[in-house]
């Protein structure tokens, strides 16, 4: 019994807990009488339920995480990792996506930002009439970001005037 007993505290405090769970129950067996297995056994259960349910929610933020990240929706990957890294911090997988998707996001801010600048000098430009320089910037905006329609309705739009100005040039010069 003694024997069961050490070796079970053993195996528990290297956090063997199904083998630790053998030797108390062994332990039990040979002295039914005893609550002190019966406890630890109790114990044990409540922690590999608790380590279980750990386990479930981990796997479900990384999963969400994964699937979040997949559809570019970052913000909302960015707390299911940090969800995952809190329940988890030992493990990397989790870590790793969150540097991934702060560099992601720091590189869309920064995209932004130069997107968002060459449009309100597209904008003052076009307003001051200085079509060339507009264009050029609208074009730098709709480099940055493709999907966007405003850049590309602003250079149709200064296209049309600079061909506009192009044939009342040309009429001016020919009548002249």
């Amino acid at each position: 019994y003694q024997s069961a007993i050490s070796q079970g505290d053993q195996l528990f405090g290297q956090k063997s807990y199904d083998q630790a769970i053998a030797e108390y129950q062994k332990a039990s067996s040979l002295k039914p009488e005893e609550n002190y297995p019966k406890t630890k056994i109790t114990v044990i259960n409540t922690l590999l339920a608790e380590l279980a349910e750990t386990d479930a929610a981990y796997q479900s933020a990384i999963n969400q995480g994964d699937q979040l990240f997949g559809q570019k929706s970052y913000d909302q990957a960015l707390a299911e990792f940090n969800k995952a890294s809190s329940l988890k911090p030992e493990e990397n997988y989790p870590k790793t996506k969150i540097a991934e998707i702060n560099t992601l996001l720091a590189g869309i801010a920064k995209t932004d930002a130069a997107y968002q600048s060459a449009i309100t000098q597209g904008d003052q430009l076009f307003g001051q009439k200085s079509y060339d320089q507009a264009l050029a910037e609208f074009n730098k905006a709709s480099n940055l970001k493709p999907e966007e329609n405003y850049p590309k309705t602003k250079i149709a739009e200064i296209n049309t005037l600079l061909a506009g100005l192009a044939e009342t040039d040309a009429a001016y010069q020919s009548a002249i």
